[in-house]
């Protein structure tokens, strides 16, 4: 069984044939074989790998050792998925790979998403879908051509908070009580710790 964050990314992969990168334990391809024609697994660290060549044996799951996109070919895949990092890494493993992404990318970020969504709108890829998980939060990008809709008459701002977000009163709620406690420094330096942010200009 899937954790409710893993579970909220594999709902959202459509496939037929997907990728997930830094797999890890291999709980996501696992379950996504059960459904996918072609599932592949993607670790860059020997333990890691060793534990999820271990958890898919015969089910089918390909697992392939290396960085990021790097064991993909261009074209392989329909669908992408990375769970569990740093938004900085996640938008750094995209753009190295870019010219291998599929159409579909499902997101977790494990920190403030704005990275991630900055990235993708500027590189051809919509925002379709955000859920929020607290404090996680799962995204769904399609490649798209255009001006993505999802930030209409929106202010840059959205990109921190989430723009399909911002009907979440709950989350919305929740965002308010950080930025009223901002006042005091030490809570600010925490702040940028938690999403994984050190400088203003990797906002």
């Amino acid at each position: 069984m899937l954790s409710a964050r893993l579970q909220a990314v594999a709902d959202r992969v459509k496939g037929p044939r997907h990728a997930d990168i830094g797999s890890d334990h291999g709980h996501m391809p696992l379950f996504l074989a059960a459904r996918l024609p072609q599932v592949i697994a993607v670790e860059k660290h020997s333990g890691p790998f060793e534990r999820c060549l271990q958890a898919v044996q015969g089910t089918g799951v390909e697992v392939r050792f290396g960085d990021g996109l790097a064991p993909l070919r261009a074209g392989e895949v329909d669908s992408l998925s990375i769970c569990g990092m740093g938004s900085l890494n996640i938008r750094d493993i995209l753009q190295r790979g870019r010219e291998k992404l599929p159409r579909q990318l499902v997101l977790q970020p494990m920190d403030n998403a704005r990275p991630v969504r900055h990235w993708a709108r500027h590189n051809g890829f919509h925002l379709r879908s955000e859920q929020w998980l607290e404090p996680y939060v799962v995204l769904e990008f399609r490649a798209a051509s255009g001006a993505d809709p999802a930030y209409a008459d929106l202010p840059e701002e959205a990109e921190f908070f989430g723009p399909l977000l911002l009907a979440n009163q709950e989350y919305l709620a929740q965002q308010k009580d950080w930025l009223e406690s901002l006042g005091r420094a030490d809570a600010r330096l925490e702040f940028l710790r938690i999403q994984g942010l050190s400088r203003p200009d990797q906002y």
